[in-house]
């Protein structure tokens, strides 16, 4: 199986902290930061357990936008080191939604160039939701 680079230092995670532009977009923080060489995009991504106390949806998110990246690595350009960040709960687990945060949140940065997608009109109900009276 092929691996993507990605960050997993903590020296890289701090570089991208310190050094790097940011943008917010929903429920990501993206963070990234133009190393100069033209090796390919190194992803890192933050999901607090206090953000999403389940592990099984933060394994779930986490599969999410690893996946939303995958699709825009053709349009991202090389030699960028790319953290997102998870500030809250997203508000459905569909991954058109995904992307579609992902995709303006790179737009929104200056990374990418493209016309945003157009919001889900109509999004799926959230599976993972806390229901009133549940224990949570």
């Amino acid at each position: 199986m092929n691996r993507r680079p990605t960050l997993r230092r903590r020296d890289e995670f701090q570089r991208a902290y310190r050094k790097g532009t940011r943008a917010f977009q929903d429920f990501l923080q993206l963070r990234y930061l133009v190393r100069g060489d033209d090796g390919p995009l190194r992803l890192g991504i933050v999901i607090r357990s206090a953000v999403i106390r389940r592990a099984v949806r933060r394994n779930r998110v986490r599969r999410m936008l690893r996946e939303s990246i995958r699709q825009l690595l053709p349009q991202v350009p090389s030699g960028i080191d790319l953290v997102l960040i998870t500030q809250g709960e997203p508000a459905c687990d569909h991954q058109r939604y995904i992307d579609a945060v992902v995709q303006r949140g790179l737009r929104k940065c200056g990374v990418m160039g493209l016309e945003p997608p157009p919001w889900p009109t109509e999004l799926p109900a959230n599976r993972f939701a806390v229901r009133e009276g549940a224990g949570a």
